[in-house]
C-alpha cells in the first residue's frame, strides 16, 4: 500500500465487542422491519445521526465515556439517536427513562416502589389489573 492510501481492509479490533453489538442492535431497531423492537423505533421514525451508520462514527462519539455493564440511552425517547441525545446508563435508569413508565408526583412508579419497600410487579398489577389509583395502589391513602 502506498503511502497517503485508504486501507479499507483495517480493522477496529472492537468487532464482537459489548459495545459493538450495542451499536449493531441500535441500527437493527431502527433499520430493520422484521426485528422485534423496530415498532417502537424505527417504525415510528427514530433514526440514528449519519455519522453512526458506520461503527467508528459512532465509537468516536460514544466510544470514550463506554463501560462495561452501561446501555445506550437516548435522553429524548422521541429524538433520534445522536451524541446530543444519547447517554450510557444503567438498566435501571434505562427503564425509568422509558415511554411507558407512570410517574406520581415526578417519580417513576418503580421508584417509590423501591423508596416504600413495596413490591413492583404487585403495585404494577394494583394498577393494571385492579383498577387502582397510583395513591391507592402505593398505599398512600
Amino acid at each position: 500500500m502506498k503511502k497517503g492510501e485508504k486501507n479499507n481492509n483495517f480493522k477496529h479490533g472492537l468487532t464482537k465487542t459489548k459495545i459493538w453489538y450495542i451499536w449493531c442492535s441500535m441500527k437493527g431497531r431502527c433499520n430493520n422491519p422484521n426485528n422485534k423492537d423496530y415498532k417502537r423505533y424505527g417504525g415510528r421514525g427514530i433514526k440514528y445521526d449519519k455519522k453512526w451508520e458506520d461503527f467508528l462514527g459512532f465509537y468516536s462519539d460514544m466510544g470514550e465515556t463506554y463501560k462495561d455493564g452501561l446501555e445506550l440511552d437516548r435522553i429524548d425517547n422521541n429524538g433520534n439517536y445522536c451524541k446530543e441525545n444519547c447517554r450510557w446508563t444503567t438498566r435501571k435508569t434505562q427503564n425509568r427513562n422509558s415511554s411507558n413508565c407512570r410517574y406520581y408526583k415526578g417519580k417513576c412508579i418503580s421508584e417509590w416502589c423501591e423508596e416504600l419497600g413495596l413490591n413492583y410487579s404487585t403495585v404494577r398489577s394494583r394498577i393494571n389489573q385492579s383498577k387502582w389509583s397510583i395513591k391507592k395502589a402505593l398505599n398512600l391513602i
